[in-house]
């Protein structure tokens, strides 16, 4: 392979899932080609292939064998049967996952890497890719290089990072986001048993964002347990009486802002 830099590639996506939706539009407005869209899922392939010009297909059979690059934008448990039934070997080969290694490729790619844009992706909603960090690792140097200017077609901010670490990571990620939006899913049911708008929460999650950016988490950290406010948090575990795993959680969270 030779390096990327002022070369445009015939790309093909493996996936069409959220985080294709905003890759492969961006490498296509980098003057990529994204020559084709597979996914198990016809209707998805299209809808993804539509937007960027490129074929679309859910027969792995029938995968573009010449692209230059076949980035895997697939779940977890999908990269693994995918690897089973698409045997491409030729062209640079690089999956999206945090929490997978890029040893999976090791028996069967030559070329290999993972690009992990550590976000959180969505059909609905544009992201600006210029924002968001990307987490990269390839299995020998020109492949590392050539996942590197892939990566800054899209983003400025671009960072080498192992397996192993790229696991620890995601773990970050999920407590961040996935768990802190469970609560927000709750606060909502909560509020709607009162006919009470989510959107009085608004502000309040704005600040407390805005917060944790300018000094840091263990600064921003405020409420009844931080206090040691007993006489709240039995008065909160008290209302939370019909839901007792959500008494469990609160009771275990507050122990842990205590704690911390």
């Amino acid at each position: 392979m030779i390096n990327s830099i002022g070369i445009h590639f015939n790309i093909t996506f493996i996936g069409a899932g959220n985080v294709a939706w905003h890759l492969a539009p961006a490498l296509k407005d980098a003057g990529h080609n994204i020559v084709q869209v597979y996914s198990r899922t016809l209707e998805s392939a299209k809808a993804l292939a539509s937007q960027v010009g490129a074929k679309a297909t859910n027969v792995y059979e029938e995968v573009e064998p010449t692209s230059h690059i076949y980035i895997y934008a697939l779940t977890d448990d999908s990269l693994q049967w995918v690897m089973n039934h698409i045997k491409i070997r030729k062209g640079l080969h690089i999956h999206t996952a945090g929490s997978m290694p890029i040893s999976i490729f090791k028996q069967v790619r030559d070329n290999y890497g993972c690009l992990y844009p550590l976000q959180t992706f969505s059909k609905e909603k544009r992201i600006d890719l210029r924002k968001v960090p990307f987490f990269i690792e390839a299995n020998n140097k020109e492949s590392e290089t050539l996942i590197n200017d892939i990566a800054r077609c899209m983003s400025q901010k671009i960072y080498r990072l192992s397996s192993e670490d790229r696991k620890e990571l995601h773990l970050a990620s999920v407590f961040a986001c996935n768990f802190s939006n469970l609560m927000y899913i709750y606060a909502e049911k909560m509020l709607n048993r009162k006919n009470i708008p989510f959107d009085v929460l608004h502000g309040l999650i704005t600040e407390s964002v805005n917060k944790v950016k300018k000094i840091g988490p263990r600064a921003a950290q405020t409420g009844p347990a931080r206090r040691g406010d007993n006489r709240i948090l039995d008065q909160h575990i008290t209302l939370l009486h019909k839901d007792p795993e959500w008494q469990e959680i609160y009771t275990l969270l507050s122990e842990q802002i205590k704690k911390i």
